[in-house]
Order: structure tokens, then C-alpha cells, then sequence
């Protein structure tokens, strides 16, 4: 049996400072930290990029695999454009020296082109004409240069300790709400794909709000892959119900931080069971009987919402569009839920 190949080399994830820093010490060693765990995952997709060029041999494997490689460029461009135009500068304004961060920009620029050539190669390739070498060759100009970066950035923000912390703090939380506009379907998945819980003997980032942590879906799994992204990043869907008979068994389980029952057929979910539930979504298939039934098993244990489908409301037949039409309305449905303060009460809502 081969030995597995992790995504930990050939370039070697970095060293994160709250190993040996107090991160609430200022703000500058929190932003560095939070900044070396987002390093840490671009350079695992450099390398799982690197390790994987030679491995991909059927069309669709291909293709998957090209997209990657574009999700992957297009995230870390993205990150560096918002470095220069936002965040660097408002970190200088705080600091009051213009050109604190240039050295930073400065290796921006040196693998640029080789990242710009990367993700050309992606978009335009088709897998009749991937070549492993050519992805190889661009990878290994670009590594050195991208990973000293990636290290030396995390000096530059330690470097900012002598000043304000909170006004530090307040430039780079707006960065990071700016971050967070970029495509739903293709960034969060990726980047907690690229993460590993266990560096460094246990790491939690990106440490997601209670929201994100779990909550439940019940429909019919045909397609729930498919929908699952939809609700990154505010939502993880942890577990599926296939039927009512099963929720009222499962979800006490789920509602009690318990593991369910095996059941049969494969859960759908991401059966990350670490955290209870905030939420119990229920789709079109469910009615109120059904519901019911779920619901008076979980008597005396459910302190969190149930949301239903208002049937009364219009909404686009079931194809293209559906699926985000119905997220959309259960996002601002647990919006109005927790402008409310009813978060951690039982109850069903329609949405």
C-alpha cells in the first residue's frame, strides 16, 4: 500500500504565532496569526496542485482539476489586490508612514506574472490539451518567490506592535468583511478544504460564528450535494433526513450533541457532530403533519428554530434557480429570527 502524500511540502507551512505569542496581547499578533492560517491554506493548495499535476488522468478529473487550480489563483490574487488597495494602505494610515508595507507589495509584483500565468493556463485550457509539465514548470517559478512572501508578511505585521491596536483592528475586520464577498460557492468550501485541524497539534481556523457551526436539512439527497455550498458561509449543513420516521429518531440524538443511530443509507451531511445544532430546515417535502411528528419526539430537548416552507409564498419551478431561491429565503428567515433574540427558542417559522 503507497504511502499517503500530504499537502504539508514540498513548501512547508508556516509556523502560526499564537504557538508562541499571546494573540490578545495586541492586535497586530492576532491579525498576523489570522493572516499565517490563511497562508498556510494557499500554500497547501500550492502543493496539493503540485503533487496532483500527474495524477489526473480522466477527462473529468481534468476539468475538476483545472477549476481548482483557477479557484485556487483566482483566491490568493483577490487577496493580494485587497492587500494593496485597502488594507496595507489603511494599516499605513494608522501607523503614519507611507511605504511601511511596500517591500510587501514589492514581492507581490515578483511572482505575479507567473500567478497571472497560472490561472490563464486554467481558464483557457481544456483537458484534451492539460499538460502536468506545464503546470509543474509554472509552479516551481512561482514557489520560491510566493512562499518567502507568504513568511516574510507574517514579520512585517508582527512589526506593527508599537501601534494603535485597535485602529489596526478595525481596518483589517472591514478587509475581511471585504473578503467575504467573493464567490459563496467556491471560496469557503475551498478554504476550509485547504485547512488542517490537526498543524501544530489543533488549530480552528477559521473559527466560524455559532451560525456556521451546524444545523439540520431534510429533503430527499438526490441533489444535496449540489445545494450544500449555497449555504457557506453562514450555514453547514451537518446532517440530512431522508424522512420523518428517521428525523424523529435522528434529531433527538443531533439535539442532545449525540451522534445519530447508522442509518442505512449514507448521510449527505458533513456529520460534523462536534457542535449541536441551530437550526432545523425543512424543505417543501416536509408538511405540517411531518414536521409534527419530528417535533413531538424532540419534546423537552429543542431550544432552537424550525423552519418551514411557506407554501403561500410564489417561487420558481423546480431547475435552475430554485435551489438558491430557497436558501436565500431561510438565510433571511434566521436573519429575522436572530434580529429577534429568538435564536435559542423552540418554535417553527415560515420562511
Amino acid at each position: 500500500m503507497a504511502t499517503p502524500v500530504w499537502a504539508d511540502g514540498p513548501w512547508p507551512l508556516l509556523a502560526t504565532p499564537s504557538k508562541t505569542q499571546d494573540v490578545s496581547k495586541h492586535a497586530s499578533i492576532y491579525i498576523a496569526n489570522e493572516m499565517a492560517c490563511a497562508h498556510n491554506c494557499m500554500i497547501r493548495g500550492l502543493n496539493s496542485i503540485y503533487l496532483q499535476t500527474e495524477c489526473v488522468k480522466k477527462p473529468q478529473d481534468i476539468k475538476d482539476f483545472l477549476f481548482f487550480i483557477k479557484s485556487w489563483a483566482d483566491w490568493v490574487s483577490d487577496h493580494h489586490i485587497l492587500e494593496e488597495k485597502q488594507m496595507f494602505p489603511g494599516f499605513e494610515k494608522v501607523i503614519g508612514t507611507a511605504g511601511f508595507l511596500d517591500t510587501n507589495v514589492e514581492q507581490h509584483h515578483a511572482f505575479e506574472p507567473q500567478l497571472k500565468t497560472l490561472l490563464e493556463y486554467a481558464i483557457h485550457t481544456n483537458h484534451v490539451d492539460y499538460d502536468a509539465a506545464t503546470v509543474c514548470r509554472i509552479i516551481k517559478e512561482m514557489a520560491p518567490c510566493f512562499h518567502r512572501h507568504l513568511s516574510d508578511e507574517i514579520d512585517s505585521l508582527l512589526s506593527m506592535q508599537p501601534y494603535n491596536g485597535a485602529a489596526l483592528l478595525k481596518v483589517y475586520k472591514h478587509c475581511v468583511a471585504e473578503a467575504t464577498k467573493q464567490d459563496k460557492q467556491v471560496v469557503p468550501p475551498m478554504v476550509l478544504g485547504l485547512r488542517d485541524v490537526t498543524f501544530e497539534r489543533g488549530s480552528q481556523w477559521p473559527s466560524l460564528p455559532l451560525m456556521a457551526a451546524s444545523c439540520l436539512w431534510q429533503q430527499q439527497p438526490a441533489n444535496l450535494n449540489a445545494v450544500k455550498p449555497l449555504y457557506l458561509p453562514e450555514y453547514e449543513i451537518i446532517h440530512n433526513v431522508i424522512s420523518s420516521t428517521s428525523g424523529a429518531v435522528e434529531i433527538p440524538a443531533l439535539l442532545k450533541e449525540q451522534a445519530p443511530p447508522i442509518a442505512e443509507e449514507p448521510n449527505r451531511g458533513t456529520m460534523n457532530y462536534s457542535k449541536p445544532p441551530v437550526a432545523v430546515f425543512a424543505v417543501a417535502l416536509y408538511g405540517d403533519e411531518e414536521i409534527d411528528e419530528m417535533r413531538q419526539a424532540c419534546q423537552g430537548i429543542s431550544s432552537i428554530p424550525w423552519l418551514k416552507m411557506d407554501m403561500s409564498v410564489p417561487k420558481p419551478p423546480l431547475g435552475p434557480g430554485y435551489a438558491e431561491h430557497v436558501v436565500q429565503r431561510i438565510k433571511e428567515c434566521m436573519k429575522k429570527i436572530e434580529a429577534e433574540g429568538k435564536l435559542e427558542q423552540d418554535g417553527v417559522w415560515l420562511y
